[in-house]
């Protein structure tokens, strides 16, 4: 098993520290202030676009930092570069206020599906990594930790697209994308954390896909504890 040292583990590690900071700064921005219970006059709702978008862009670019931290091929990062960008330009078109689907369901579909694929392959590749590379602890904790964030935002987008497909399915206005990106990243991040939508919430499909989240979630949760507590263990042999 190959070991990963030096300038390009303390990097990534930065990298890793930085992405989760701003995965988290994104989530309180997206779901806490952008509630309808929220009511606080610090800071105050009308913050919630820029707060969001000098969330967004550092997070995106970091997105595409941590995954081209493990490819080596420049036309590679090129291609998740474009990836990145065009899924994001997208996603945001079709996420202006008071949009309807129809106006904007091409975009949509398309930008959704590439915010998919996109995340998707940084955590594989992440995955991939800590089980084919030794790492020390630290690594592994911040590498988990970063997979473990982004796993829900997939399962948001996959909900983005059913209900983009059919609104009832998430009981959002179809007059309304935006709002129908706040109620699949809510319901995604609660089913995540194993906590019920309130009734009426979303429909049995949508459950039904949130119970496969969570058993990845569970499942991951499982055999990266497992894959921490070898790499402790080879680590306190080398010793």
């Amino acid at each position: 098993m190959e070991t990963l040292k030096g300038d390009n583990s303390r990097q990534r590690k930065r990298d890793f520290v930085l992405l989760i900071i701003f995965e988290i700064a994104t989530w309180i921005v997206a779901n806490i202030m952008n509630h309808e219970d929220y009511r606080f006059s610090f800071p105050p709702k009308s913050w919630i676009f820029g707060l969001m978008l000098s969330c967004l862009i550092p997070y995106y670019f970091l997105l595409y930092k941590v995954t081209s931290n493990y490819v080596t091929k420049r036309i590679y990062k090129l291609g998740y570069g474009l990836l990145i960008i065009t899924g994001f330009v997208l996603t945001a078109i079709a996420s202006q206020k008071g949009v309807s689907f129809d106006s904007v369901r091409g975009y949509a579909y398309t930008g959704y599906v590439l915010q998919i694929a996109a995340i998707s392959l940084i955590v594989v590749i992440i995955v991939v990594d800590m089980f084919k590379h030794q790492h020390d602890l630290t690594y592994g904790i911040l590498a988990a930790t970063t997979v473990y964030f982004l796993i829900p935002v997939v399962f948001a987008y996959i909900f983005c697209v059913m209900g983009l497909g059919d609104p009832s399915l998430l009981r959002v206005n179809s007059d309304n994308v935006g709002g129908l990106i706040v109620k699949s990243f809510e319901s995604s991040h609660l089913f995540a954390a194993g906590i019920d939508l309130p009734e009426p919430g979303v429909s049995g499909l949508i459950k039904m896909v949130a119970v496969l989240e969570s058993f990845i979630v569970n499942l991951y949760i499982v055999f990266v504890v497992g894959r921490l507590f070898v790499s402790s263990q080879n680590v306190k042999m080398a010793n």
